[in-house]
């Protein structure tokens, strides 16, 4: 009986793999060299390729038609995207205009004074935001900063060149302008929890390593490299290891098979903990996505065992 079961599985394996390769593909596109109407251009002849291919019988010409379907679906959604959400952002960079950011992680110490995390409402649409401020009080999550701000758009479009924030889902920066209005709530929301669990780690790692470490347990435990010094963060580059330092996939996998451990090994149980446990790591980790990808895949890996599929 098992055997017709791992054939209809790997079946399956089959189609998803066929249909993730036309999405990668298209993605790939969207990123480097399509925008705009070519990608609902690229969507609509892909649309009438898998159609006429559709008909044919054989294994090829369905993989093909897969492919397609999945060059398709990536288009489309990378144009949605881009209209709803990008374009909008977009079209405010380099300007200077009114907004209130509030912060949403705790502020740190940068060239220009100090920089936070934060969300603000655009046209309807609500960004993250990396605000960069002059020199007022540090600030917390909660806090909300109100004034004029000179945005500049993080991702390919804008006047400058891209920057790494886009990969945090952060496409806006925003430099504080003038007098500018600071409120600090007097109690963290409930739904910062994250960022105060973060900060209360990072306090018990600063108590119990010595200085010459620390930099160091913080970038593996945490994903913070904020306090490697630009030698030491070029060398982890240079020498092909910084994976190590950057939470994913490495850090997911000790943290399920302690996890898997403590659960005695028993399907049900290692799920009931384990989901909210990577659930919970991904939420101090800062849910960059890096760690998103290896919770969500490790999350799958729990779930197939779970329920004993492949």
């Amino acid at each position: 009986m098992a055997a017709p079961f791992y054939k209809k599985e790997e079946r399956r394996m089959r189609k998803l793999m066929w249909f993730a390769i036309g999405s990668t593909a298209a993605c790939a596109a969207g990123i480097y060299l399509l925008n705009g109407l070519w990608l609902l251009l690229l969507a609509l002849f892909c649309v009438a390729c898998a159609i006429a291919l559709g008909r044919g019988k054989s294994q090829r010409w369905k993989a093909t038609a897969l492919v397609l379907w999945g060059i398709v679906t990536a288009s489309v959604w990378l144009f949605v995207f881009d209209e709803a959400y990008l374009s909008k952002a977009r079209a405010l960079d380099g300007q200077t205009v009114e907004l209130q950011i509030q912060v949403s992680d705790y502020s740190c110490a940068s060239g220009y004074g100090i920089a936070a995390d934060g969300k603000t409402e655009l046209q309807g649409v609500e960004y993250r935001v990396r605000v960069y401020l002059g020199e007022i009080p540090a600030l917390a999550p909660g806090d909300t900063v109100s004034g004029s701000f000179r945005l500049r758009y993080t991702a390919v479009g804008g006047a400058d060149t891209p920057t790494y924030h886009q990969g945090k889902g952060i496409f806006l920066l925003a430099y504080g302008e003038g007098n500018l209005q600071v409120h600090l709530c007097e109690k963290i929301p409930a739904r910062y929890f994250a960022p105060v669990l973060r900060r209360s780690i990072a306090g018990v790692l600063d108590r119990i390593f010595p200085a010459d470490t620390l930099a160091f347990a913080r970038a593996l435990l945490l994903g913070d490299s904020s306090l490697l010094s630009y030698q030491e963060d070029t060398a982890f580059q240079t020498s092909g290891i910084r994976h190590v330092i950057a939470v994913s996939g490495l850090h997911v996998s000790i943290l399920f098979s302690m996890v898997y451990m403590l659960a005695g090994k028993r399907r049900g149980l290692t799920a009931l903990l384990g989901i909210p446990a990577l659930f919970l790591f991904a939420a101090v980790a800062g849910f960059t996505p890096s760690i998103n990808r290896a919770c969500l895949m490790q999350g799958l890996m729990i779930l197939a065992m779970l329920f004993n599929r492949e």
